[in-house]
Formats: C-alpha cells, sequence, structure tokens
C-alpha cells in the first residue's frame, strides 16, 4: 500500500510491485513504514531502492 504520488497522477492504493532477488528486505517487516523508489519495466513496477522509515520521519509525514 502507498500514499498519493502526485507526480504520477495516482492516488493511494494497494498494488503489486515486484523487486529485484539483489535487494534485501531482512530489515524490514510487514506494515512497517518504508520509503521506495520503483521503475516502471514493461507491465510491471519494481522497486529500486527501500529504507524503513524511522519514527521521527513517519510522523513528521503524518503516519501513525
Amino acid at each position: 500500500s502507498h500514499q498519493p504520488i502526485p507526480s504520477i497522477g495516482w492516488g493511494a492504493m494497494t498494488m503489486p510491485f515486484k523487486r529485484p532477488q539483489d535487494l534485501q528486505l531482512d530489515h524490514i517487516k510487514v506494515a512497517d513504514p518504508v520509503s521506495f523508489k520503483f521503475q516502471q519495466i514493461n507491465d510491471a513496477y519494481v522497486i529500486t531502492s527501500i529504507q524503513k522509515k524511522t519514527t521521527a520521519s513517519a510522523l513528521m509525514e503524518g503516519q501513525p
């Protein structure tokens, strides 16, 4: 699930993203707030980087 992405006209939604096998996710748990970047490759949206948000950064963006 993600917040709106105004730069591409997307509202908040839940959608599938693919990840490269070399992208490590072991530091992230389900429901952790994250910041991520992605790109469209053919018909898939592929995560290119992902970072767990700290409590302070999540609060600054209005996240619980």
